[in-house]
This record gives structure tokens, C-alpha cells and sequence, in this order.
């Protein structure tokens, strides 16, 4: 069963102090075909975000923001962007426990989307792995 499944129409998701979030499920935002942004803040028990998280197509999508949380590991490569002018405006991954970014951590194509600005600020990240950005047409890092 699927959270947003009654939301269908939800342009904007702020997830705040969600102090006991550990886990967002794959799949979870594909029926928020209108999202704008997703807003995840204060969250310190969420460690990962699955390969499937934003799995779905999502055109009206301009921003994700994760501020302040356990993440230590993410990957967004299984977003299917496709706006009609192909561009994201930002990704804002700010003061986490992010130590790396492997394989495929993303991918933003021509045929998939242009990420206008990524923000990886205040991390503990060490290492970004070979084609972590695969390919990936991003603006501004």
C-alpha cells in the first residue's frame, strides 16, 4: 500500500523534525506525478534512500532538498526526469553523514534531464567513486 496513493494532486512535501523516520519506501512518490519539491529536514534516523525511492515519473519536479539527517547513503539514479524543458532546478544534500557517492549515484542525461545546481555542503563525504555522476549534465556543483 502506497502512503501518497489519496495525494495524487500534492505539488509540495516538507518532511520536518521527523525524528523516528528510518525509512522512506521504493516507489513511495510515484503516484505524486505534480510533485515540485520534496523537502526532507531534521530527520537524524534516516539513514539511506533506496535506488527505488524516486521511482516514477515526476515533471513538474524542481527541487529535492535533505538537510540535516543520518543519510549515509542514497542513490538517485532511477528518477525518470522528464520535464518538457528537461531541468531540475536543485539538488540540496546539506549536513549529513554522507561519506561517499558510488556507482551511478546519479544520472541526469540528455534524454532524462538537466540538474541545474547540486549542493553537497557539510557532508563527511571522502570519497566520490568513478562514475558517480555518470554522464550526468549538471550546470553548477
Amino acid at each position: 500500500m502506497n502512503a501518497f496513493k489519496n495525494y495524487t494532486q500534492l505539488t509540495e512535501l516538507y518532511m520536518e523534525s521527523m525524528e523516528r523516520l528510518h525509512l522512506i519506501e521504493s516507489g513511495v512518490f510515484s503516484p505524486l506525478a505534480h510533485l515540485r519539491t520534496v523537502y526532507i529536514k531534521l530527520a537524524p534516523a534516516l539513514k539511506n534512500l533506496s535506488q527505488g525511492v524516486f521511482l516514477g515519473k515526476f515533471p513538474e519536479l524542481k527541487i529535492i532538498r535533505i538537510v540535516q539527517t543520518g543519510l549515509e547513503s542514497m542513490a538517485l539514479n532511477y528518477m525518470e526526469f522528464t520535464k518538457s524543458n528537461g531541468i531540475l532546478q536543485m539538488i540540496r544534500i546539506v549536513q549529513t553523514g554522507l561519506e561517499s557517492m558510488a556507482l551511478n549515484y546519479m544520472e541526469f542525461t540528455k534524454s532524462n534531464g538537466i540538474l541545474q545546481m547540486m549542493n553537497i555542503d557539510y557532508n563527511a563525504i571522502e570519497r566520490v567513486y568513478n562514475h558517480a555522476f555518470n554522464g550526468s549534465h549538471i550546470a553548477k556543483l
